[in-house]
């Protein structure tokens, strides 16, 4: 869970572009996957109600382009993170599809309220 950072509450809404994926793993056939990017808010302490958002999939694809947009509202940037999965929907038992995360957290981004921040993350491999 991420660490408290000294400050005031910092709520707010983040807005994340998924823009694409690129080189994604086939599955044991040599199948391109069916990909998704599930974007989740983990807070500090938990919340049953984290906000949470996820592409549409694309089918039969290691390259998928998403060019989907999201809006999620933050209710304290000091204690929270952004949690990225990809995950093949294909696949019928949920840990079978998990393709891989990562986690930013948004106590970083706090000085940069109100600007665009573009990124490319590298995923860890689930």
């Amino acid at each position: 869970m991420p660490a408290t950072t000294a400050g005031p509450p910092c709520p707010g809404s983040l807005r994340v572009l998924v823009h694409r994926a690129h080189g994604l793993r086939t599955d044991t056939n040599g199948l391109a996957p069916d990909p998704q990017i599930r974007l989740r808010i983990l807070t500090n302490p938990k919340a049953a109600d984290n906000p949470k958002a996820e592409t549409e999939s694309r089918i039969g694809t290691a390259d998928p382009d998403f060019s989907q947009e999201f809006t999620l509202q933050v209710r304290d940037a000091n204690t929270s993170q952004l949690e990225v999965t990809i995950w093949d929907t294909k696949e019928q038992r949920s840990s079978a599809g998990f393709m891989g995360e990562c986690i930013l957290n948004l106590s970083k981004l706090v000085p940069f309220k109100g600007h665009i921040i573009e990124q490319d993350f590298e995923v860890k491999p689930g």
